[in-house]
């Protein structure tokens, strides 16, 4: 049977399960020389991954390569209920059919619970061909994306003389606009996208953590970062509203 564990700190463990749950709570869980989560929203308009590379974790081990697909959503219960207890370390074993939450410690709890696996439904990641990017900073756009929702649902991205800049205008409520880095010819086109959910994973994300932004030849924007030696990617799809 394909097993493997891994020992993490709660508190960042909470940290990826609150962002991933941003997405969907339905994961595919990948195991190899790192472990690696992705996931889709079920309109398909917004995909994750995220890498945790050695240095994310005190231990793990596998006895093969292998992925489950799995719910989250009580996982993270568990582990936000144990972050309330300040339980510093967690260990997870997961199984085909199995996970075991293990709380580090010596009155810790052991919470067995089960998951579901299936060679049916897979997460295809999406195509990404890069045109342009932007380098920027966490608190920066999160700031300049709490602005701009109280305008619109929506940003799309403008140019102005190598000046990237978040945009939304409503025909009601205005118009905003917040510099976020400077890049030649990075823009949208007058393609938008939803603030939600990218504002709320930001909120999650610590302060000043460096962003790339990306844009791809068919208007496809992809936000990436790293914190705690785990990696995150998300491509959003274009909309128009």
């Amino acid at each position: 049977m394909s097993a493997a564990t891994i020992k993490i700190n709660n508190f960042l463990l909470s940290r990826i399960l609150k962002i991933v749950s941003e997405i969907n709570s339905e994961v595919i869980l990948h195991f190899s020389n790192n472990i690696e989560i992705k996931t889709m929203n079920p309109s398909f308009s917004n995909f994750l991954t995220v890498v945790l590379s050695k240095g994310a974790y005190s231990d793990y081990k596998k006895n093969e390569d292998f992925e489950i697909l799995i719910n989250f959503e009580i996982l993270q219960q568990v582990s936000e209920r144990s972050e309330r207890s300040k339980i510093q370390e967690i260990s997870l074993n997961f199984s085909d059919a199995q996970m075991r939450f293990f709380e580090e410690g010596p009155n810790g709890s052991v919470f067995d619970l089960n998951i579901y696996s299936s060679t049916s439904s897979k997460i295809i990641t999406p195509k990404f061909h890069t045109l342009n990017e932007v380098k920027s900073d966490s608190t920066l756009i999160l700031e300049g994306l709490k602005k701009l929702s109280i305008i619109s649902k929506f940003f799309d991205i403008i140019n102005d003389d190598g000046k990237v800049i978040l945009h939304s205008k409503e025909a009601v409520y205005g118009e905003g606009a917040i510099d976020i880095g400077t890049a030649k010819n990075f823009s949208s086109e007058k393609d938008y996208y939803h603030i939600s959910p990218l504002k709320e994973i930001l909120e999650i994300v610590p302060d000043k953590t460096a962003i790339t932004l990306e844009i791809a030849d068919h208007h496809a924007l992809k936000i990436s970062f790293i914190f705690s030696h785990v990696a995150f990617g998300m491509i959003m799809a274009a909309s128009k509203p």
